[in-house]
């Protein structure tokens, strides 16, 4: 398995906390874990930047695959949806907050859906 794999993974699992600790947060009454929330969101942003773009070097002069623009779709969104919370934090407002998570969710999904086809293609490949 490829090296960048595993910063594909490393920014998934990222990802999943800082929306479990915002989760937390908020709905089950720990603010407390709020600080955190910004530290595992930027260390998703960069690590799945990283494995996006060592797994485009690594396959460049090859077509991208459907599986290739479904995880660009992804990297696109997170990055999409830190651009939407750096605009709340400078201009405020509830309207890119909500857009904010509204995006890394579907990121989160879409990220999920990248890995876990890869995974099947991994596991079924003879």
């Amino acid at each position: 398995m490829p090296y960048f794999v595993w910063f594909g993974v490393l920014g998934l699992l990222l990802l999943y906390a800082a929306g479990i600790t915002m989760f937390l947060a908020k709905r089950k009454n720990m603010p407390h874990l709020r600080r955190h929330h910004s530290l595992l969101g930027k260390g998703a942003a960069f690590s799945l930047a990283v494995h996006a773009v060592w797994a485009n070097l690594d396959h460049m002069g090859r077509s991208i695959p459907l599986l290739g623009w479904i995880g660009l779709a992804a990297i696109f969104g997170v990055f999409l949806g830190y651009c939407a919370i750096l605009r709340t934090q400078r201009v405020g407002g509830r309207k890119w907050s909500r857009l904010h998570w509204q995006i890394q969710l579907l990121s989160m999904v879409i990220a999920t859906v990248h890995a876990a086809w890869m995974i099947v293609r991994v596991l079924s490949a003879p």
